[in-house]
């Protein structure tokens, strides 16, 4: 299946995503108070993440191990919004989900040379964060969870390299998916941790490049969505 030419997907279908997105950033980001409600904001974009690849792909193919990914994201979403007690076991779900990405990207195509190049960078940003990490615990999982992410970001830029047989439109939503996802994770450390924004701001730049970077990825699996396009001119 192919997007057709001059082609516009359903859209309608991810206004519920976009309605959510909203909510979270007018009633939790501004608080951003631990509790049940917060979490539930927190997690609802990527609830409609969900139901929209299982109403339009019904879990088949590459879309299954995304939906996968999106379930571990979701519980390290929820982890997250208690970071004081559950830091940790959000970053080693949030590796399960990337790890699960790295399976959904796949190996057909591989550019060596690029993978080295990703993780020989990843390896000097972690010499200089991992000096600053209070525990060993915390360091050993974001050392995995950097090199995760990374592979992930690698087999994203393959997948639009090489897998020629996929459409472009696709492609491109992995991929831009993908490094968005690593400015959001780069964010956390350099605006967050780093105080160089108001938390305010910090988390607003945070989150919306999260939600961004789960959008892109999950279009980039919908087979189904990108075929069931309309020509132009017949989109009501």
């Amino acid at each position: 299946m192919t997007l057709k030419d001059g082609g516009v997907p359903p859209l309608h279908q991810l206004l519920p995503f976009a309605v959510t997105v909203g909510a979270c950033f007018v009633w939790y980001v501004p608080v951003e108070e631990p509790s049940v409600a917060g979490m539930v904001l927190k997690c609802l974009p990527i609830v409609c993440l969900l139901v929209f690849l299982a109403t339009t792909e019904q879990g088949q193919g590459e879309s299954a191990k995304v939906q996968a990914a999106l379930c571990f994201s979701l519980v390290g979403d929820a982890f997250l919004v208690w970071p004081e007690n559950y830091f940790l076991g959000g970053i080693v779900f949030f590796g399960v989900a990337q790890g699960l990405y790295v399976f959904s990207f796949g190996w057909k195509g591989v550019s060596w040379v690029l993978g080295v190049a990703l993780h020989g960078l990843n390896l000097l940003v972690l010499s200089v964060m991992l000096p600053t990490m209070p525990t060993l615990y915390l360091k050993v999982a974001i050392a995995i969870y950097s090199f995760t992410i990374t592979s992930m970001f690698w087999r994203a830029l393959d997948r639009s390299r090489f897998r020629k047989d996929l459409p472009g439109a696709r492609r491109l939503c992995t991929a831009l998916g993908a490094a968005t996802f690593c400015v959001s994770d780069l964010c956390i450390v350099v605006l967050q941790l780093g105080r160089l924004l108001p938390h305010l701001y910090a988390q607003l730049i945070i989150l919306s490049t999260y939600y961004l970077a789960q959008l892109l990825i999950v279009l980039g699996s919908a087979e189904s969505f990108w075929a069931s396009a309309a020509p132009l001119g017949k989109v009501k």
